[in-house]
């Protein structure tokens, strides 16, 4: 079992709620040297850190656990960035702080910040293999054009990026009850239309109208065989329309 859990808590809380961070253990040496540090300073290389949103010059806050940091002995994490001013007076570090409080702080400047997303590719320490791997980039005025499409997009928001995000949970939450209330109605309504005959195809509950569609067949072509064994007469009666665009909406 670990001997520092607190940090791992943290970790699982991130990746629950899908914010991107870095992870790094026994301060990123391989396994070879780890190996050996193991033999001669075994607890200073049992060392955990987290970096959010990523390592390098877009690094938030920083915070780890491990031997001599501040909070080890008591299983708290020390952090670098994201303090309160009074924080900051102090001193450029805060330690002995919860897995929650430290996730709040991060939780809070995710929700107000507006990223892009772009492709990485890494090798993996393990299987030497090289891997694609998604990473947020916080806009910032380091690239002009950029940094105008994102004051553009707080323009047309017409909130902050935290209310914006709280009222798709709200959203995302209240279709998943309705789903739960609907289903089983739809279900058990469906199954009265097809053991009852003579009912109204469309029925009112409230303010809202409900519609039985009768059960049929259609038939469809299969245009990935038809390409595949006709690729002429494919070509010869494929239409092409154009599609409006659209924003795609989904939590990271």
């Amino acid at each position: 079992m670990e001997k520092y859990k607190e940090i791992f808590r943290l970790k699982k809380m991130l990746e629950d709620a899908k914010i991107p961070f870095d992870w790094i253990t026994n301060f990123g040496y391989s396994k070879k040297q780890i190996k050996y540090l193991k033999k001669i300073a075994p607890d200073l290389i049992d060392h955990y850190h987290i970096i959010y949103p990523y390592k390098g010059d877009g690094q938030v806050c920083s915070v780890i656990e491990g031997f001599g940091t501040y909070g080890a002995e008591e299983d708290k994490l020390e952090i670098m960035g994201l303090l309160t001013l009074e924080e900051r007076n102090n001193d450029c570090v805060v330690g002995h702080l919860t897995a929650e409080n430290v996730f709040e702080r991060i939780q809070n400047h995710y929700r107000k910040e507006i990223y892009t997303m772009k492709k990485i590719k890494i090798v993996d320490e393990d299987t030497l293999e090289i891997k694609e791997i998604e990473v947020a980039e916080e806009v910032t005025s380091s690239d002009d054009e950029l940094d105008t499409f994102a004051d553009q997009l707080r323009a047309i928001l017409n909130c902050e990026p935290e209310e914006f995000y709280l009222k798709y949970k709200e959203y995302k939450e209240a279709e998943a009850k309705f789903k739960k209330l609907y289903d089983p109605f739809k279900e058990k309504l469906i199954k009265i239309y097809e053991n009852t005959a003579n009912l109204p195809k469309n029925i009112v509950i409230g303010g809202t109208k409900l519609t039985y569609v009768s059960p049929s067949t259609r038939s469809l072509i299969d245009s990935k065989k038809l390409k595949e064994e006709e690729p002429e007469i494919a070509k010869k009666f494929t239409k092409t329309n154009n599609v409006g665009a659209t924003i795609r909406l989904e939590e990271v």
